[in-house]
């Protein structure tokens, strides 16, 4: 009888999702990372009135995404937006034209015309027409830096030339300690910087390409930043984004060769820079019409494992919000201040883990969500790892509010292990699930996903009496609830990155 009791128990607990497995030390260490107090700081500094509302396109929105990119730069991940940045941009309303064209002149009777598109795509544009016709010259990842020695423009003269770029930094992790003490080290792989250090030494034009021993060789033609408040870069050259193949063209050295050239500057810590003032480029370009975007900000965690890191799990909230009316801020702190906080934190944890999850972690802050989820949509359409290897994706929106221990989980039916498995790692966490069968699609950016057949699980703390007012401030978020949130999503995404098989998609 006693046996038959114990086993009864067994089965209601798992039932209620309160069976409790052990979790690696590394795992729990991770875990506790994700502190209410921290998290409580981001939301409060997302929703402050410095940021006014975060409405897409505004010097508010700027200022929130830059953000949230240094907080995926110190959380380690790897930039996913275009040309090795953090920033993925994508029109909203406004319509523009591009007409580009370019060629590259070998000696006066070899020339060879470039594809738009396949080859290369235009990524800002100081004024409406450009025609350069110059040289050019290879300048590694475009970093000068003379606290270490090392300068990559040493010896090498782009003044009216146009200078080439790896995306990204030449050292990897392991080497992070001997850059610590460099503080602008930190910057070297953004656009911002690269761009303005060809500047400085007299640039007509930057090309940037994706690093060779790097995650990834994709341009998109729809990403062009034209002047304004809306664009992170004030400079008066055009910058392009070029293919792997394109800067073989250019400089008739192989993939094996470029990837040489990446892995000798990592190896060496020693420039690699190569003058090519013979070669003759010729870049003509008309701009019409006046561009208004959005901007998702991405950071990767690569995966550990070499045949399933090509797949992922996409954790991500929109950071956008309704801005400024008259004389009042919508701060938006519930809206979406809380969620943001919560995809930060839980970057910021697995970076605690001694051995990354088997599969890519992509961290996504969509924007322009309270404008018809324009930046997950996008997203879909351009992701950072493919939509058919993206086996899961977690969203969170107004974790902050209502009843304290209590939670709505949406959506995880949309595969049976998947509703198992959030139930058992809320065992670590200790909160009140209610799994809904409303899926609230269109309401919040796991629609885009779930559409696109992903599973999906969408944490959200229910609306609020301050839901679109500018009573909406951190003061009364509940942190705690924000934490246990975060932790939950931790649990889920870490299990379920490392399961053999991934899960499959149930309508």
């Amino acid at each position: 009888m006693t046996k038959i009791i114990l086993w009864f128990a067994v089965v209601i607990a798992f039932a209620c999702g309160q069976e409790k497995s052990a979790l690696p030390a590394e795992v729990e260490i991770a875990l506790k990372a994700i502190e209410a107090q921290d998290m409580i700081g981001n939301a409060r500094t997302l929703s402050s009135p410095e940021y006014e509302g975060r409405e897409p396109a505004t010097p508010g929105s700027i200022n929130a995404g830059n953000f949230v990119a240094e907080q995926f730069r110190a959380a380690k991940l790897l930039p996913g937006g275009d040309a090795g940045s953090y920033f993925s941009y994508f029109k909203m309303s406004s319509d523009y034209d591009i007409s580009t064209t370019m060629s590259v002149q070998y000696n006066r009777q070899q020339k060879r015309l470039l594809s738009f598109s396949k080859h290369f795509t235009l990524l800002y544009a100081p004024k409406e027409q450009i025609s350069i016709h110059t040289s050019f010259a290879f300048v590694g990842y475009g970093i000068t830096c003379e606290a270490i020695g090392f300068d990559e423009y040493k010896n090498i003269n782009v003044k009216d030339r146009i200078a080439v770029v790896f995306s990204g930094v030449p050292w990897g992790r392991e080497a992070t300690l001997w850059l610590s003490k460099v503080p602008e080290a930190k910057n070297f792989d953004s656009l911002s910087y690269k761009v303005d250090n060809a500047v400085k030494h007299g640039a007509k034009a930057v090309f940037i390409v994706d690093n060779p021993i790097g995650w990834r060789d994709e341009i998109y033609v729809d990403r062009l930043k034209s002047p304004g408040v809306f664009s992170p870069l004030d400079v008066d050259i055009p910058v392009v984004h070029i293919t792997h193949e394109c800067l073989s063209i250019l400089t008739r050295l192989k993939d094996k060769e470029l990837q040489a050239l990446a892995i000798s500057i990592s190896k060496d810590t020693a420039p690699e820079s190569i003058p090519f003032y013979e070669r003759k480029i010729h870049l003509q370009v008309n701009v019409e019409n006046a561009v208004m975007g959005g901007r998702n900000i991405i950071g990767v965690l690569p995966g550990s494992d070499p045949d399933l890191r090509k797949e992922a799990v996409v954790i991500g909230a929109h950071y956008d919000h309704l801005g400024k009316q008259d004389n009042d801020i919508y701060c938006g702190a519930n809206d979406n201040s809380s969620g943001t906080s919560a995809v930060i934190a839980i970057a910021h944890a697995f970076g605690h883990l001694v051995t990354p999850p088997r599969r890519t972690i992509v961290f996504v802050a969509f924007d322009a969500e309270e404008c018809g989820l324009q930046g997950s949509e996008f997203y879909v359409k351009n992701p950072a790892i493919a939509m058919k290897d993206t086996v899961f994706m977690i969203n969170f929106d107004m974790i902050g509010r209502n009843e304290a221990n209590q939670i709505y989980a949406v959506g995880t039916r949309s595969n049976t292990i998947l509703h198992k498995v959030h139930h058992e790692m809320n065992a670590h966490v200790g909160l009140e699930i209610k799994n809904p069968d409303n899926f609230r699609l269109g309401l919040s950016d796991h629609s885009s996903f779930y559409y696109a057949n992903v599973p999906i699980m969408y944490l959200f703390g229910g609306l609020d009496i301050d839901y679109h007012t500018p009573q909406d401030t951190w003061e009364k978020l509940l942190p705690r609830k924000m934490q246990q949130a975060a932790r939950l999503a931790f649990l889920t995404a870490w299990h379920i990155a490392n399961l053999d098989k991934r899960i499959e998609f149930m309508k």
